[in-house]
């Protein structure tokens, strides 16, 4: 009732980057969790899934806790390959490779066994519409450790009413795409 029919001021303005770093690569938790929230996957289905994705060859060995993708794997050669499966991954490939670096943005959690899930760059053939989609989320997740933090403008307006009533409103501009991109 004290701000109905009064005019406010703007009594400040802020802006500031706000960064989101990229995404680790997937162990098989996450990934377990990520295919639960976009697919309604159950951690038993999606493990069942990458198991058979494995013994196709098409990702790594999915079992792992590792948050990290080891020096011993040639990646330049898995986008490679990965591009050669469809135009959207030969976007994307083009993409990174285009960056001055190409490193993955490596988590805390290493496994001494097994490097994190990643595609081996093998073409799929012959696979399910489900195996396709965790397939294809492996993809796009390995694609994203390596595209470098996203950055938002972040702008602040702060509005003073009746001397006593401040009210702000905050809003969030992309201004490099980074990881979101994939």
């Amino acid at each position: 009732k004290d701000c109905q029919n009064i005019d406010g001021l703007v009594s400040e303005i802020s802006q500031t980057n706000e960064y989101l770093h990229a995404p680790y690569p997937f162990n098989l938790g996450d990934l377990q969790k990520e295919s639960f929230r976009l697919f309604r996957f159950s951690p038993n289905y999606t493990l069942f899934i990458a198991e058979k994705l494995y013994l196709k060859t098409l990702i790594s060995y999915p079992r792992t806790n590792s948050q990290t993708l080891s020096t011993s794997i040639n990646n330049k050669k898995i986008l490679e390959d990965l591009a050669q499966i469809s135009d959207e991954y030969k976007i994307n490939v083009h993409k990174l490779m285009s960056q001055k670096k190409l490193y993955p943005n490596n988590g805390n959690k290493t496994d001494p066994a097994h490097t994190a899930i990643h595609p081996t760059g093998r073409k799929p053939s012959g696979l399910t519409s489900q195996e396709f989609r965790v397939y294809d989320l492996i993809v796009k997740r390995y694609f994203s450790t390596f595209g470098g933090s996203t950055i938002y403008l972040k702008t602040t307006i702060f509005v003073t009413l009746n001397k006593d009533h401040v009210f702000y409103i905050t809003d969030y501009v992309v201004s490099k795409d980074g990881w979101i991109d994939f």
